[in-house]
């Protein structure tokens, strides 16, 4: 057995891998949402005492959700006492409950899924050696990471002096956080599938028809393809649900966080010069935190396309190189390459409604409009 084969048997992680997925590893750990554990550069499912833990951070946060609901219902304690701020507080605590349950179910189903993820990742890294790439990619993985938590440590934390509002108020803000960062680790895993389906593609159109052992060559080429479709198949599972859920909660709080900043600049109109400089405190950073979320919509979008656009070029150079006058070994690996594709890959589809592409955005933002337009419409008529 090759040192190949001794590093899947023993679901080995070599250092690059790890430095890769550390960041994300050590923000999921910190909110009691880890997918799996690497001890001694090896990689095992979470077993059942990780899982008890993981349950018992679901019931705090929920618990978090449950003291912010009510400091609004009975301590009435908000920016605005009316019943559509009661409305929406209600709908994000069923929104946030919702996505908190959702994702320790989906760890605990997908144990062996994330396990087998990282796996395959690795078996196409060892192929491909995509060192020299994934230095820079773990500079920009910290980068985002640690961004997005101080973003959301500096924005609650404001929130909670303007509201004057309690340390398990703020404890509830920082608690979404785990959300975002599952939604920023899908868009770092399909960039970087994306990568290595280009690397892939430079190999396959400077196929050597000499080379000495190109049958051998040849399948772990093959191979190394079939392990990206599979890791790109792994990801729509294990992400799909988490996308989603981000996809659904920007629209939603785009509208609804909106609808309470109409409401706010109406009421300041007839009360204290005070509530007007809430009003713009508030919409100012609803209205940053909107814009952060759909970036981070559009980010997933454009390398989602973007690896759309690198398996289509590995069809097109197996097209051109079935042209030519290539060996029978190379006529074989782009047939195969080419059967594959068509049994195997679809693009990550929302609801079977929308594919998540270059057109997504555009086809979110026209649908946001016009339910923004009916606000608009009750805000000042």
């Amino acid at each position: 057995m090759n040192s190949y084969s001794l590093r899947l048997a023993h679901n080995y992680v070599d250092s690059d891998i790890q430095a890769m997925l550390r960041p994300f590893n050590v923000m999921h750990t910190i909110w009691f949402t880890p997918k799996y554990r690497i001890k001694n550069n090896l990689i095992q499912p979470n077993n059942l005492t990780i899982n008890f833990l993981s349950f018992l951070g679901t019931m705090m946060f929920i618990f978090l959700q449950i003291y912010q609901l009510y400091l609004v219902h009975v301590e009435e304690i908000s920016i605005i006492n009316s019943d559509p701020t009661y409305l929406t507080v209600n709908l994000e605590f069923i929104f946030y409950c919702t996505g908190f349950v959702t994702n320790y179910l989906f760890n605990v189903m997908k144990i062996n899924d994330h396990v087998n993820f990282v796996l395959r990742l690795q078996n196409v890294h060892v192929f491909l050696n995509v060192t020299v790439y994934l230095k820079r990619f773990v500079i920009l993985n910290w980068f985002i990471v640690i961004f997005s938590f101080v973003y959301t440590v500096i924005n609650s934390a404001i929130a909670n002096l303007v509201l004057n509002l309690s340390a398990l108020n703020f404890l509830s803000c920082l608690s979404i956080i785990c959300f975002e960062i599952n939604f920023v680790n899908s868009i770092s895993f399909i960039k970087f599938l994306s990568h290595v389906v280009d690397l892939w593609n430079v190999r396959v159109q400077n196929l050597d028809c000499d080379l000495e052992d190109a049958v051998g060559y040849n399948k772990n080429m093959f191979n190394a393809y079939a392990n990206i479709l599979k890791c790109y198949d792994l990801f729509r599972s294990n992400f799909e649900h988490m996308i989603i859920y981000i996809i659904v909660d920007s629209f939603f709080h785009a509208l609804v966080r909106s609808q309470m900043s109409f409401d706010l600049f109406n009421l300041s109109k007839v009360q204290a010069e005070h509530n007007f400089k809430t009003a713009w405190v508030f919409t100012s950073f609803m209205d940053i935190w909107i814009v952060k979320n759909w970036i981070l919509v559009i980010s997933l979008s454009y390398y989602c396309e973007k690896f759309y656009k690198a398996i289509y070029n590995v069809q097109s150079s197996c097209t051109l190189i079935l042209k030519t006058n290539c060996s029978e070994n190379a006529r074989r690996l782009c047939k195969n390459v080419q059967r594959l594709h068509r049994a195997t890959f679809n693009k990550i589809i929302v609801c079977r409604l929308f594919y998540i592409d270059a057109c997504f955005p555009l086809n979110l933002i026209a649908l946001l409009a016009n339910y923004f337009i009916v606000l608009l419409q009750f805000a000042f008529f």
